[in-house]
This record gives C-alpha cells, sequence and structure tokens, in this order.
C-alpha cells in the first residue's frame, strides 16, 4: 500500500528520500536532502514523497516531488525533482505524484499554474498530463533546480537562490539558453485563470 505525504510529516523518511533522490541523480548532494529538515507542511519550499508502507515494517520512500515557489508569473508553483523508485519506474506512480502535487498547488497553496524544466525526452510524459511547452524565458523561481543530475547546479537566468541555500549553488552557475537546448520549460493550468 502506498500514501503520499509533505516529507516534513514524515521526519523519519528523510533518509531514504536521501537514497532515493542518489539512485536519480548521483551527482545530488547528501546535504541538501538535510535542509528539507526546515521545509513546511503547507508553504514553500515542500517536498511531496509516495510512502510504500508494508505491515509492520518501517516505510520507505518511492516517490519524490519538490514544490517551489514560483512569483513571476503570480499565482504559479513550480515543481522539480519528480522522481520514483527505478524498480517501480512504468507502474503509473509518477503520474500519481504529479497529480497529487498539482491538487496541493490548488488546495493548499491556491495557486493556478504549474511550471516544470525537463528533458525533451519527457515532453511525451508530461504531454499527457495536459503541461505543453513554454517557450518564454521570463520565469522566476525561488529555490529551484538544487537537485539536478548535473555537475553543478543549473538554473535559468533569473532563478534566486533561497534564502539561506545560497551555498548550494556551486560555482554561481547559472544556464544561459544555449545550456537549455536539450531541456524545455512546461506550463499546464491547474484551475481556469
Amino acid at each position: 500500500m502506498s500514501e503520499l505525504s509533505c516529507l516534513h510529516s514524515r521526519p523519519d523518511l528523510i533518509a531514504s528520500c536521501s537514497s532515493l533522490l542518489r539512485s536519480v541523480w548521483p551527482c545530488t548532494k547528501t546535504e541538501r536532502l538535510q535542509l528539507l529538515e526546515t521545509e513546511n507542511c503547507t508553504g514553500f519550499p515542500c517536498s511531496l514523497v509516495l510512502i510504500d508502507q508494508k505491515e509492520n515494517k518501517p516505510g520507505s520512500v518511492i516517490g519524490h516531488i519538490r514544490v517551489l515557489q514560483c512569483p513571476e508569473p503570480p499565482e504559479s508553483v513550480y515543481f522539480e525533482a519528480l522522481c520514483i523508485d527505478q524498480s517501480r519506474v512504468g507502474t503509473g506512480l509518477g503520474v500519481k505524484v504529479m497529480k497529487h502535487a498539482e491538487e496541493y498547488a490548488v488546495s493548499t497553496l491556491g495557486l493556478k499554474q504549474a511550471f516544470l524544466w525537463t528533458d525533451i525526452s519527457m515532453k511525451g510524459f508530461y504531454s499527457k498530463l495536459s503541461y505543453q511547452e513554454f517557450t518564454k524565458f521570463g520565469i522566476t523561481t525561488v529555490g529551484g533546480n538544487l537537485l539536478g543530475q548535473f555537475s553543478v547546479a543549473s538554473n535559468w537566468q533569473g532563478n534566486v537562490p533561497q534564502s539561506g541555500w545560497e551555498s548550494e549553488y556551486e560555482d554561481g552557475h547559472f544556464a544561459t539558453e544555449d545550456d537549455l537546448r536539450e531541456k524545455i520549460i512546461m506550463r499546464k493550468y491547474l484551475t481556469k485563470l
């Protein structure tokens, strides 16, 4: 049986979440996840996790997505670091985590649209969830892309480190438009604007 929860409400699962993220993104610094202990259940940033709960055994994280503030455009949320346990990819858990994150953004945060940044190879997955390519470069997030799969934290111009997270942006690297050629930004309206 699996359940969706804010990681903050289950601090006992931070190590399990760290293992999942490292299995997908080996370059991820473990220290970053320790900072998740200070995240909120009802605000930004927030990690939502899919927990595999077996009877008489401790739960383990089998899915993750991070919810971040997107001040521009207004009433928007930014999703990052969606990952599913490799042995369960293709079983519908990614869709389940995305739907939960969207519901959280609308019902808990009162937001109307969502953005994400992904490889072109994942465009079909997100398109099936009604995300469309967003070609403008004016999006701004707070603390986005800290869990990237790159040797340095990758961010687009205009992204701002969340207060207290500045040290996580190694070398101060911010991606240029050329760096993003294999990546796309996608948007979905979660409610009618």
